[in-house]
């Protein structure tokens, strides 16, 4: 039986040295006054351009990034391997909501998932909808699809043939993919969209849930369940 207490095997990845310093990287950051206090030193050397990899690269990139291309990822993905851990690509480098920005974070996210064709050692690839549109014209798309304007209309529909080209590339390349909900007031948007793309591709697995609301999230999650076991049953899947 699967025993996620089991320590021993969760972290067998992981040497001594490793264990130590992940222990006080979480045990520093779970007081929010001090992540406060280093977010707010970081915006200012980052301002004056002052070096932050030294501080950085061994703390939290060591714990949370797999390398900064996919290519230095690969390091990772093999060593998780060897303990039976198949790894996911996410394209965490969060760029600027402008149309440049989107663009950059757009053609990475599709070599990730190219990237994923036929290697073993990957489960998923995942993509953040956000990094490919605003925050705003998602949340109002959620909340208020009605008062969108014609502006606000044809970035939507940009973005969901942005949304649609990630489903599309993985079903060429046999890749399954995560949609990465975020935030609770994009949940709407997303999941109309996720439910349209799982409708005529296999390879989209389901999307993410955030809610600021436990029972909405609960209901939500219901609900897919139920459409799941009707697909499932109309297409006799296992």
């Amino acid at each position: 039986m699967l025993d996620f207490n089991n320590t021993e095997i969760a972290f067998s990845s992981k040497s001594q040295s490793e264990l130590r310093n992940a222990y006080l990287l979480f045990n520093t950051i779970k007081y929010p006054w001090l992540v406060k206090c280093a977010s707010f030193g970081s915006n200012i050397a980052l301002k004056i351009h002052f070096p932050l990899a030294w501080a950085v690269k061994p703390t939290l990139y060591k714990q949370f990034v797999g390398g900064e291309t996919l290519q230095d990822c690969t390091k990772a993905i093999d060593h998780l391997r060897q303990f039976n851990v198949r790894s996911t690509l996410d394209f965490s480098a969060e760029g600027e909501q402008t149309p440049e920005g989107i663009q950059a974070t757009f053609e990475e996210t599709l070599r990730s998932i190219d990237f994923a064709k036929g290697n073993d050692n990957l489960a998923y690839a995942v993509f953040k909808p956000s990094t490919i549109t605003t925050d705003e014209l998602l949340a109002k798309a959620s909340e208020k699809r009605g008062e969108l304007t014609i502006e606000e209309v044809k970035a939507f529909r940009e973005f969901k043939e942005r949304f649609m080209a990630f489903c599309q590339r993985a079903y060429e390349n046999d890749v399954r993919l995560i949609v990465d909900a975020e935030d609770y007031c994009f949940q709407d948007a997303l999941d109309e969209l996720t439910d349209e793309a799982m409708a005529s591709d296999a390879s989209v697995l389901s999307d993410s849930y955030t809610s600021g609301d436990v029972k909405d999230v609960t209901e939500t999650i219901e609900g897919g369940n139920q459409e799941a076991d009707d697909f499932n049953e109309k297409n006799d899947a296992p």
